[in-house]
This record gives structure tokens, C-alpha cells and sequence, in this order.
């Protein structure tokens, strides 16, 4: 059997006779977020209107293809694209059944049950058995908070993963949607509920592409992605992945999946993570031309490894995936890395994160953590200086990370990384002169200059982070001294725009004193300064009245330590 194509309804699709559905065990967890819940609902409560007061027959609303392969003798489809809006429509239908039932409609919320939910059994007293089955991190919670009938037989389990919470949270919308559709039309429970079951049982349709043949499933996939049908790159590589492994080791690959997609469930997004794992491997690809390129070079001979073995480089994903997650969140068994890895963050620095995550894998398991400390720091140091201070153009420098990534990654020195980064330093004079006037637009550029220059007060004398940097504090907030919005205190300087975010007007304090200043005169500012306790508010202590003077003469006290604070190397 070759590709088969043919648009079905939903309630063809979802239909317990017809056989399971069924996500493959690692696929993407459950992601659907309020706003395409919305979207979805406000789509399905237009069509409904539009045609009020009449069956709705041959009308149909199109959702989208479903991308599987086809188990005969399993009767079942593995559904690789298409997954997340099956298991909203489940949703959708198992909260139509549960509210049918609390309305006294046993009977109906029964036939929905049987007709969607549940599969046919193949013995009277077996567990029931689902149409559509999730994947390994969601499908129990799945089955017993959603799936479960009569509605007493839910779980009231605790959501442990992000992906768990969107499955709950899915539930909840559509159970309070439907109420309150009914209650601002005058409606019965039960008849809402019928009526957008029909509306989704009938008038939802996909269009069913599948095959018997997984290199055929990969070809749709490829060619859907090509018509911009926006699929995502994750997806298809871990699609061609396995079917260009031996059947042997299929699992292998599928457990190494299972890493990397528990990416999805921080807040990490994946398919950054694709892109900047592969420019440690072979430098800058864009994220439109990624699976492209990964597929064209896997499918090369005389690759060096991983990049020869599917297998391999599936597992060294994984172990990547894994690396960039702790990186991204700032947690390093070394003080001094965990550190830099959170400038990186608070600085939105992304395109440093490849040559960050190359240093990860290659030193992961050293006695001593110096070179990957010293590579982090020269990268923070590089972007302030370029960046931050300079306005230097951000590609020019993000190409030279993105070959230190692949220099370090192919196992390159801490000096070898060093020589591509020492053009974009600038002199240190020049860098003095341009913090002296630098006026910073940008909330991470503001707070994180300002967090090492606190650090740097802190421990001046030291090559060493504090042992207590300020950015472990959570409850700092930047601070304009003149405000933003001046009160009659102030008033509006004729050069507002030209200093309200020049360095020397900013300062950090704590949240909960900020917010009762507001725009309070400059005498009750510098008493709430004192009591922060931050060196940084200590230039304040003699200052009576403040000024764009002052300002320039305490930017021109920053500046002094700046090339201490971001050294050239």
C-alpha cells in the first residue's frame, strides 16, 4: 500500500470501531496553550452560529491533515503530525460527556463514550481501552483525569509537567466555556453540549494522509514542511531518524528522544535548541533550512561521528538536550560557570548558547572547571563590550561565536576560542568612553550591567565571582532615579529622552520599595537607597539634588571600572 490521502470527519477518524489512535511513546508531550484553545473555540462557536436554527449538514470545517503510519495488524494509526489537535478534540468530546452526565443525560453521555472515547474491548471484563492513546509522558495522567468514566471514576491527580498542566487546563476551558455559552443564551446544558458535539462529531474534518511504509510517512512529512505547512523540525528529524535506523536499534533512538523532548516541558524552546546543537557540529544554519541540512549531511558518506550512525547522534542529543536545559537555567556543579551561564541569560545574549552548550559537552566530566569558567567569562565579556557598550553589529560578533562553538566542539582550546573572540574587544579607552555617555534601552542589558557592577564593589579585588552575587537576589527591580513619568517634584527635562536611560540614572532596589516611590522627589528616593544596602546606591549619600550633572559625573565614576568588570584577554 502506497500513500493513501482522503478527508474523513472527526467522528470518523475518533471512531471506536474503526480502531486506535496512537502518539508514538516520545513523541512532543501536549502543548496547547489558552490562546489556541481560544481560537479553536471561537472558530467552532462561529460556525454553530452561522448556522443556527438548521442542521448543519454538509457544512464542513476544515482542521488540518493527520500524518500517520498505518498497523493493520494492530488496527491502529501512529500518528506523527497532528497529535496535539486530536488530543484537544478528546478533550473537547470527554467534557462533552462528563457535563451530559451532571445534566442527567446518562444515556447520551454514555453513547459518547462509547462512540469516541472508548475503544471496543476484547473482553467484557478487561480495563477499558481508548481510541486515542498519548505518549509515554502524558497518556496516563490522560486516561485517568480525562478519559475516565462516569466522571466520579477521574483521579484527581497532581500535574507534574508542564504538559500535564495544558491538559488540565484544556478541560477546564472547555468545561467553562460551555457553561457560560449556555448561560448567556438561555440555554440548557444538554443542549449545548449536543450541539457542539455534532458540530465536532460531523462538520470537523482533517484530511487522513498515511501508509503502510515509514519512508513514505517521512516523504509526507517533507513535503508538507517544504508547502510551509510549519511543521516542526524536531519532528521530522526524529521521523527520518528512526526510519533510517535498523529496525535493532529503533528503540534506542525513540529512548533517546524521550530526552530531548522533555525539553518541551520547561521553558526551554526545543527547536532552539536543534539549531544551536548543530552549529557546535557544523557552524550557522538558519531554522527555516535546519532539517535540510541535518538530513543532507546525515545521509553524506565519511561523516565524522556522531554525525555517521543515527543512533549515535540521536544519543548525543539527548545528552546535549540535556546540558542545555541546566545551561539555560543557570545550574553548573561550578559556582564560577553558573554564574556566567545566567549573564548569558539575563542578558538575552542567544547567540552565545552554542559556543556555551560545545564548552558544556566538552568539559562535562573534568576534575576542574577553570577552562569552561574562563571560555564563559570571555564570551560575557565579548557581547558587553561589542554589544552592550560598542552598539557593535550583534551578526558580526554572533559568527565568530558560532565558529568558537564549532572550534570548542571539535575539541579546540580555551586560547584557540579566544583568538576569533579578541577582534570585537575594543581598546579599553575607547570602551571607557563609550559607557561614560551609553544609554541602555534594553531591560536585561540595564539589569545586568547594573548586577555586575554591584558584584564587582562587592569583591573588586577578586577574578572570582562573590560568594553571594547580587543575581541570586529575586526581588530587585531597576530603578530610574529620575523617573519615567516626572511628577510636579521633577518635572519634565528638556533632555528626557537623553538621559532616562542613561546608566547613571539607573540603579537597582528592592521591589516592594520601588513600587511605594513611584516618581517620589529625590530626598525620599535617597533615603529608601541607603536602606537597600547596595553599594551601588552609595554614590547617593552625597548627593543632595539630582541632576543630567549628576548623572554624567556618576556614569564617569562607573566607567572607571569597566575594564576591570568585562576584561580585555
Amino acid at each position: 500500500m502506497g500513500i493513501q490521502g482522503r478527508e474523513y470527519s472527526i467522528g470518523q477518524i475518533l471512531n471506536s470501531a474503526a480502531g486506535k489512535v496512537e502518539v508514538p511513546p516520545h513523541q512532543r508531550p501536549y502543548s496547547w496553550e489558552n490562546a489556541e484553545l481560544k481560537e479553536l473555540w471561537e472558530d467552532l462557536m462561529s460556525f454553530s452560529d452561522n448556522l443556527s436554527g438548521k442542521t448543519p449538514e454538509g457544512k464542513q470545517y476544515f482542521l488540518g491533515s493527520i500524518v500517520g503510519l498505518e498497523k493493520p495488524e494492530e488496527r491502529s494509526l501512529e500518528v506523527l503530525d497532528g497529535q496535539q489537535r486530536l488530543a484537544t478534540i478528546t478533550i473537547a468530546l470527554a467534557t462533552i460527556r462528563d457535563l451530559l452526565h451532571e445534566a442527567g443525560r446518562q444515556d447520551l453521555a454514555q453513547k459518547v463514550n462509547i462512540g469516541q472515547i472508548v475503544a471496543s474491548s476484547k473482553m467484557l471484563d478487561a480495563p477499558p481501552e481508548y481510541v486515542l492513546k498519548l505518549g509515554r509522558v502524558d497518556d496516563g495522567f490522560f486516561r485517568f483525569t480525562v478519559l475516565a468514566y462516569p466522571p466520579e471514576e477521574q483521579k484527581n491527580i497532581q500535574a507534574k509537567t508542564a504538559s500535564q498542566q495544558a491538559i488540565l487546563r484544556a478541560k477546564k476551558f472547555f468545561r467553562s466555556q460551555i457553561i457560560a455559552h449556555g448561560e448567556s443564551h438561555g440555554l440548557a446544558l444538554s443542549a449545548v453540549a449536543l450541539r457542539l458535539h455534532h458540530v465536532v462529531i460531523n462538520q470537523l474534518t482533517v484530511v487522513r494522509v498515511s501508509s503502510e511504509a515509514f519512508d513514505d510517512v517521512t516523504d509526507v512529512f517533507e513535503r508538507l514542511n517544504d508547502r510551509g505547512k510549519g511543521l516542526s523540525t524536531l519532528d521530522l528529524l526524529r521521523v527520518y531518524l528512526i526510519g533510517k535506523s535498523p529496525k535493532q536499534a529503533q528503540a534506542d533512538v525513540e529512548e533517546a528522544w524521550a530526552t530531548v523532548y522533555e525539553l518541551s516541558q520547561s521553558a526551554t524552546k526545543v527547536d532552539a535548541f536543534l539549531r544551536h546543537s548543530w552549529i557546535t557540529h557544523r557552524g550557522d544554519v538558519k531554522s527555516r533550512s535546519l532539517y535540510k541540512e541535518i538530513k543532507a549531511v546525515l545521509d553524506s558518506p565519511d561523516q565524522p561521528a556522531p554525525l555517521n550512525n543515527t543512533v549515535q547522534f540521536s544519543q548525543s542529543l539527548a545528552q546535549d538536550a540535556e546540558l542545555y536545559r541546566k545551561m539555560v537555567e543557570g545550574k553548573h556543579p561550578d559556582d564560577r560557570c553558573s554564574y556566567w551561564l545566567r549573564a548569558i541569560g539575563t542578558l538575552g545574549a542567544s547567540n552565545l548558547w552554542p559556543a556555551a552548550l560545545a564548552g558544556s559537552a566538552v568539559w562535562a566530566n573534568v576534575p576542574d572547571y577553570t577552562n569552561y569558567a574562563t571560555l564563559l567569562q570571555r564570551l560575557v565579556s565579548t557581547f558587553v563590550r561589542w554589544n552592550v557598550i560598542s552598539g557593535g553589529e550583534s551578526t558580526v560578533l554572533e559568527e565568530a561565536a558560532f565558529r568558537v562553538a564549532r572550534i570548542v566542539r571539535a575539541g579546540g582550546g580555551v586560547e584557540e576560542a579566544s583568538a576569533l573572540l579578541r577582534p570585537y574587544l575594543q581598546e579599553d579607552e575607547a570602551i571607557v568612553r563609550s559607557f561614560q555617555r551609553l544609554s541602555v534601552v534594553r531591560p536585561g542589558y540595564q539589569r545586568y550591567v547594573l548586577e555586575a557592577l554591584e558584584d564587582w564593589y562587592a569583591n573588586p579585588k577578586s577574578s572570582m565571582p562573590p560568594e553571594k552575587p547580587v543575581s541570586d537576589a529575586k526581588t530587585l527591580w531597576i530603578e530610574h532615579v529620575y523617573p519615567q513619568s516626572p511628577d510636579k517634584h521633577w518635572g519634565r527635562w528638556v533632555k528626557h529622552d537623553e538621559y532616562l536611560n542613561r546608566l547613571g540614572n539607573l540603579t537597582l532596589i528592592h521591589k516592594r520599595v520601588n513600587a511605594a516611590m513611584k516618581n517620589g522627589d529625590f530626598a525620599a528616593k535617597k533615603a529608601r537607597y541607603r536602606e537597600s544596602g547596595l553599594l551601588l546606591n552609595g554614590y547617593f549619600e552625597g548627593v543632595d539634588s539630582f541632576s543630567p550633572q549628576v548623572i554624567d559625573q556618576r556614569q564617569f565614576e562607573m566607567a572607571k571600572c569597566v575594564p576591570e568588570v568585562w576584561k580585555a584577554f
